[in-house]
């Protein structure tokens, strides 16, 4: 049996009206306001009365009559109010992990670069080693070149991370 899941934008549409009561009518002229509808009102007032049934059945509204019309009022009910308050927490706590994964990228790009940094003294160091050494031009050499690679492996990675943050901010 599957579960209903109620539109959220729909809910919180209906939450505007607060803990007063509504008809039908009044929610088509707030929803044609907020979205573009069919020129025909009678066909939104049709399908928004379709989903408010659903939404009595569902209990995230409750009907009322009130003592001079005839016709259904309605009400949002705690139900409904709770689910938009668990929507509004789920969106902070996923901008609150946005936020922590940002930062971890932004420190491992710096922890990225100062390692780039660090082995281009190294080499530096090792080319001014060769003129102390000559006769270990070969062993130096071969270690500048594995640093060198080892620089292309973080560049790339420092580039993706950049990349990465650009995309974030």
């Amino acid at each position: 049996m599957s579960q209903y899941s109620p539109d959220i934008a729909f809910l919180t549409l209906i939450s505007t009206f607060g803990k007063h009561s509504f008809r039908v009518p009044e929610l088509r002229n707030k929803y044609s306001l907020q979205n573009d509808t069919p020129s025909d009102i009678n066909v939104v007032r049709r399908l928004l009365h379709g989903r408010v049934r659903t939404l009595v059945k569902n209990d995230y509204l409750e009907e009322c009559f009130e003592s001079n019309s005839k016709r259904p009022h309605y009400r949002a009910t705690e139900k409904l109010f709770r689910l938009l308050k668990e929507h509004e927490d789920s969106k902070s706590k996923v901008l609150e992990v946005d936020e922590q994964f940002r930062l971890s990228v932004t420190s491992l790009l710096r922890k990225q670069e100062s390692e780039i940094r660090i082995s281009l003294k190294a080499i530096k160091a090792l080319e001014a080693m060769k003129d102390e050494e000559p006769n270990q031009t070969d062993v130096i050499n071969l270690a500048i070149r594995q640093i060198a690679e080892g620089n292309e492996d973080i560049m790339a990675s420092i580039k993706g991370l950049e990349a990465l943050s650009a995309v974030m901010s």
